[in-house]
């Protein structure tokens, strides 16, 4: 066996190890977005002490939305990884193909490429949609809609 066969394994063998773990990592990372926000909605239906500390609401919204900010960095960086990853493993498989005698077609890639990209561009997306989910209960959680009537009458009346 050649270096390049093995780098190809190895290639092949990181890329389903990383597809298999940004996938456990979103389902764990979208649990705990949405247990939270559950719970941060629950609250405005009971007296909670913990929300009423001043900023106690703008913390738990700005660390989800930093979280989240974060979450979709990682989800672009597995998806150049993945793109990178191919590019290589087309690399080596046109190196092999060139170097055997052999007059097969050259192997394709064993990497689903267009499938990993959608899941990640989804998973961006839907990191999005929890970030717009973060700010929204910002807004109806710290009054930000009663302050904005009070301008809004203000402003009128003058």
């Amino acid at each position: 066996m050649s270096a390049l066969d093995d780098e190809f394994r190895e290639i092949h063998n990181y890329v389903r190890h990383v597809a298999q773990l940004s996938v456990a990592w979103y389902t764990f990372f979208v649990t705990g977005n949405l247990v939270a926000a559950g719970w941060f909605s629950w609250t405005t239906t009971k007296q909670d002490p913990l929300l009423e500390m001043p900023g106690t609401v703008w913390a738990v919204c700005l660390v989800f939305l930093a979280v989240n900010v974060l979450g979709i960095l990682v989800c672009a960086f597995v998806r150049r990884y993945f793109l990178q990853a191919d590019s290589r493993i087309k690399e080596i498989l046109l190196s092999l193909s060139s170097d055997s005698s052999s007059s097969q077609p050259p192997a394709t890639s064993p990497v689903p490429l267009v499938l990993l990209c959608r899941s990640a561009v989804l998973m961006m997306l839907s990191l999005v949609v929890l970030m717009c989910a973060w700010v929204s209960l910002l807004v109806l959680k710290s009054d930000l809609v009663e302050i904005s009537i009070k301008i809004a009458c203000l402003i009128i009346h003058c």
